[in-house]
């Protein structure tokens, strides 16, 4: 709950400042063509009171397809690798996910932007099942470009799955901020922390990476 609050904050914090402010959108994410890596580490909590651990990778692109003065849109795709983190459950749970995305966003010193998403994964554990779901998303947040090289950007994403072999799990909302630093402006460091209730169960997980403009 108190990341929640933190994240919602930051998301209101435009408007108290001045979001209407016009400026270049090149030290953040939006607009700005990249390649990217990055590891992620996640803990579940589960209503019994047990918990697991998970690790993975992801690699991804962003494009920009259009910009003018105050829009632009980009797309992406990303893919993920996952698997359990205990050493005693090695190769157990198997992860692969790929994502399509497009991001239409206002050029602004506090941008404001909006991510439609397809997302699609394969769940295996060794031994007993294997399934297969597809998700949509939309992903609702802010750019904030706080100098030349620094943003932060909070944001809430709305997941609905549309297709599974396991019914379950089929609504939750993720709550997300991620910050990062552009160095010789072609360079970038991030992390980003998620929180997310589902099944019972609370999700958080960091994802740390570099970025390379291109």
């Amino acid at each position: 709950m108190t990341i929640k609050l933190a994240i919602i904050g930051l998301l209101a914090a435009p408007s108290l400042a001045g979001a209407s402010e016009v400026a270049a959108v090149t030290n953040g994410t939006l607009g700005v063509n990249n390649v990217f890596a990055y590891g992620i580490y996640e803990n579940s909590q589960y209503a019994d009171g047990s918990d697991a651990d998970y690790k993975g990778m992801g690699l991804g692109v962003n494009q920009r397809l259009y910009d003018n003065a105050t829009f632009g849109l980009d797309a992406g795709f990303t893919y993920e690798y996952w698997t359990d983190a205990t050493s005693d459950k090695s190769g157990y749970y198997k992860c692969d996910a790929y994502a399509l995305s497009a991001t239409g966003y206002l050029k602004a010193k506090y941008a404001p932007f909006v991510t439609a998403s397809l997302f699609r994964d394969n769940s295996s554990y060794e031994g007993t099942s294997n399934t297969t779901s597809l998700w949509c998303s939309a992903r609702i947040g802010v750019e904030m470009h706080l100098s030349d090289a620094w943003y932060v950007t909070p944001s809430v994403n709305l997941w609905q799955r549309i297709h599974a072999d396991d019914p379950a799990s089929s609504a939750c909302v993720d709550f997300t901020a991620e910050t990062g630093y552009w160095f010789f402006e072609r360079i970038c460091t991030y992390a980003n922390v998620n929180y997310r209730e589902l099944n019972s169960s609370e999700q958080l997980w960091t994802n740390v990476g570099i970025r390379v403009r291109y």
